[in-house]
């Protein structure tokens, strides 16, 4: 029985060092959201956080600004696109009406032909 209660002690003693490691890896993690590597994440997040809300603050006026030059060259590119689509159009029904024209051409020379 003896032999038995070393192999306990040393279990014993690995479950302690376990144990051991397990809290003081808990504590470094942080046992609140306010402690350890969790709470200065947290304070880091806070500092972005408020930096990114003077940048937007900064920013805004600036883009307030712009937004009418914006407006207008949205619609001047709208406008073009649109002309170049109805231009694309015409010709595109240039092309058929000219083929149509010849064909119908064929036809009308193929019975002439024929008769």
């Amino acid at each position: 029985m003896f032999e038995g209660e070393q192999n306990l002690n040393v279990t014993l003693q690995r479950y302690q060092s376990a144990l051991s490691a397990l809290v003081n890896n808990y504590i470094t993690f942080g046992l609140t959201h306010n402690d350890g590597l969790r709470g200065e994440f947290r304070q880091s997040a806070h500092k972005v956080e408020n930096q990114l809300k003077s940048v937007d603050s900064a920013l805004q006026p600036l883009i307030e600004q712009h937004e009418p030059q914006v407006r207008i060259y949205r619609l001047g590119i709208t406008a073009l696109t649109s002309v170049v689509l109805i231009l694309v159009l015409i010709k595109s029904f240039a092309t058929f009406y000219q083929a149509f024209v010849n064909v119908l051409t064929f036809f009308y020379r193929c019975r002439r032909q024929y008769q």
